[in-house]
């Protein structure tokens, strides 16, 4: 969190002094990073205004489906998932980064709204995904899979109580590489 923050920091400092770094070769890459960091740090309003300013410099084939992923995003943080699903209609796979992003972000709305059916669906369809994509790492699959599995767990014991708390608790802190592990240990907390 102390990285986090001082990288924030920075990226606040730089939309003060209006650095245009937006010119740079590795400006998506540097637009993501400000919106995760953004999310990260429940900081909606700060993101809204990172793809307010500078979303209109992103390149123009993508532009439309970066900005709409993350409005989607920081609707999801907001807790306005509906809105967040609406936004995500309108996003086009950009490369195999944002499609496990997309489908990362329907997989918590799923959740979240108890759409039990829709999350097991999506759950098998992203790990097929997984399975059959050779440009992500094998580590990187591995941390993927492995949500998969947990939020695959957890939905089956929240919706139709199926499973030990214990024993889903075992597999989620003993489990080394997950993607989206604050989200899963809130969710973990919440459990009935």
């Amino acid at each position: 969190m102390e990285f986090l923050e001082k990288m924030f920091q920075l990226y606040e400092q730089m939309m003060v002094q209006e650095v245009a770094f937006f010119n740079a070769s590795g400006f998506s890459l540097t637009f993501k990073n400000m919106i995760s960091l953004g999310i990260k740090l429940k900081k909606p309003d700060w993101t809204d205004r990172v793809i307010r300013k500078y979303g209109p410099y992103l390149p123009e084939k993508s532009r439309h489906s970066v900005m709409n992923f993350a409005q989607a995003s920081v609707q999801f943080s907001r807790g306005q998932f509906s809105q967040a699903q609406k936004l995500l209609l309108d996003v086009r796979m950009i490369d195999s980064y944002y499609r496990l992003n997309y489908d990362l972000l329907l997989l918590k709305i799923f959740y979240e709204c108890g759409e039990a059916e829709s999350l097991l669906a999506r759950i098998r369809a992203f790990t097929t995904f997984i399975h059959r994509n050779r440009s992500i790492s094998d580590q990187n699959k591995e941390a993927y899979l492995n949500m998969a599995k947990i939020l695959k767990r957890f939905a089956r014991y929240s919706f139709d109580g199926v499973g030990k708390k214990e024993t889903i608790r075992k597999l989620f802190t003993s489990t080394e590489y997950m993607v989206e592990r604050v989200w899963l240990t809130e969710k973990f907390e919440a459990l009935r």
